[in-house]
């Protein structure tokens, strides 16, 4: 017995949006983890490069493309490129996961004594997440942000948890 056409659209309608939350939870857990990578990294990053603090940009935390195995503060190999790509510098947003990232200007001269990591969905999704140099990820419901928030802001966001 063949299904009709008027329950092939049932079942569509149901599966759909459940697909649809599925991926919008899957990749706000990959945004999470990768937030935590973040705050790792610049932790790292400080004790590596004490004169410089914490770094500017995602370019920073990655490796150099064009010299492998090679770590300055320019390209500290911190993360992987898969969100560190050399174009992740200060002022862009990069893609990973279905969430872009950026770092807010938080760092007025060479010595960067803090840093504020920004997560948004780059298309469906409402949650966006900050870290700063406290290591704290939190989260604030709403529309994807167009631009990056400071250390102020971030910090009166609700601290994430495992939920």
């Amino acid at each position: 017995m063949r299904p009709d056409a008027s329950t092939i659209l049932i079942a569509a309608a149901v599966a759909i949006p459940n697909l649809l939350r599925a991926k919008n939870s899957a990749n706000e857990a990959a945004a999470v983890g990768s937030m935590r990578s973040i705050v790792t990294a610049q932790t790292a990053y400080s004790s590596a490069y004490p004169a410089r603090g914490f770094a500017r940009d995602l370019a920073s935390l990655g490796a150099d493309p064009n010299t492998p195995g090679v770590y300055t503060p320019k390209h500290a190999g911190l993360l992987d490129m898969s969100l560190a790509k050399p174009e992740c510098k200060v002022g862009t947003w990069c893609e990973k996961a279905g969430y872009r990232f950026t770092f807010a200007q938080a760092c007025p001269k060479l010595l960067c004594q803090e840093f504020v990591a920004v997560a948004s969905p780059a298309a469906n999704g409402s949650k966006n997440f900050c870290a700063t140099s406290e290591g704290v990820v939190r989260f604030r419901m709403g529309v994807p942000l167009t631009q990056p928030i400071g250390p102020r802001e971030c910090k009166t966001w609700q601290p994430f948890d495992t939920e």
